[in-house]
């Protein structure tokens, strides 16, 4: 498929993380790690090369991490009230525990979500009923939260504060990630992203990479999302904000207030700050009316006083009827 001229091969990363991490596998910090590590590899000419007219000629776009075999459930609301019909008050209790259940819900299996998309206009009662099915089996949990107690540091000092403790949150995986990923050939070659992606498993993913975390290995295997034929919308599998043109009335969508932050690196460019201004974005999951169907949803947004630095609204589409 060609979008926009040009055309843009589909891949899939798998990675199995080695250490924990402490930054979640979304796709605009992502998108920001590997600029950074394809900076480190190949120079600043390659990376301007890379980046030139992202906006409208995107060169590498990614989705969020997802645990294996598993893809975001899509945040449908329901067309008429989930306790219609229902009289009795011991009905109307089991009823609102159901969707506490169904509302956190994140994950659906892939092949589940494959097996819909390709027979059915899909719904929020679908993902009810499927829910409502679930056996309560005991399954080994994808991934864990843990926190971690850390000493503060006296900056004048560089000695521990006596006392002062304070926590943090890290992430361990028990299963790998996978990775979607659309780039175009005529910017970027699948060797180079071989190359950046274990570059940057070997140095570490996301917030403290100096103390070891987001460490992992990788491989690169064969696109497996399902296709169908005069879709009317799109499922998002990265986190990003689509443009206005690019979508329309009804959508479903989980908005949220990100606070992103450069690079260390930003700290080599003048009167920088290590944080970016605040957007807002969309989660994955979220499910929009599309206008016309292409490749590549979202858009670029400017939140560094570093005018040409640019962060990660692009958005890979999976596309359903509903």
């Amino acid at each position: 498929m060609k979008l926009w001229g040009f055309k843009m091969e589909r891949i899939r990363i798998k990675i199995e993380p080695e250490t924990a991490f402490a930054s979640p596998i979304q796709s605009d910090t992502l998108f920001g790690e590997f600029c950074w590590h394809y900076r480190f590899l190949y120079g600043d000419r390659k990376l301007n090369e890379l980046l030139d007219g992202y906006n409208n000629n995107p060169s590498i776009v990614f989705s969020d991490g997802f645990p294996e075999n598993t893809l975001p459930m899509p945040t449908l609301t329901f067309k008429e009230s989930p306790f219609k019909g229902i009289k009795f008050k011991k009905d109307r209790v089991e009823r609102y525990k159901l969707l506490k259940k169904f509302k956190k819900k994140t994950l659906i299996e892939k092949s589940l979500l494959a097996s819909l998309i390709k027979e059915k206009t899909l719904s929020a009662d679908i993902f009810l009923k499927i829910v409502e099915e679930e056996k309560e089996e005991e399954k080994k949990p994808v991934h864990l939260h843990q926190k971690q107690i850390h000493v503060a540091i006296d900056r004048a000092t560089g000695k521990s504060r006596e006392g002062i403790l304070f926590e943090k949150n890290y992430t361990f995986f028990s299963t790998p990630i996978e990775i979607y990923c659309k780039f175009n050939t005529e910017k970027i070659s699948i060797e180079e992203i071989e190359e950046t992606f274990r570059f940057m498993g070997m140095n570490g993913f996301g917030a403290e990479k100096t103390t070891g975390k987001g460490k992992f290995i990788h491989k690169i295997k064969d696109w497996d999302l399902p296709e169908i034929e005069k879709p009317n919308g799109f499922i998002s599998l990265s986190t990003g904000m689509p443009e206005e043109v690019e979508v329309k009335e009804p959508y479903h969508v989980k908005f949220f207030t990100k606070f992103p932050k450069h690079g260390t690196e930003i700290f080599l460019e003048k009167d920088a700050n290590i944080f970016k201004n605040p957007v807002i974005m969309t989660a994955r999951g979220s499910v929009f009316s599309l206008k016309e169907k292409k490749e590549v949803y979202g858009r670029v947004f400017y939140l560094s006083k570093v005018k040409t630095h640019i962060h990660c609204g692009k958005i890979i589409p999976l596309f359903v009827r509903f």
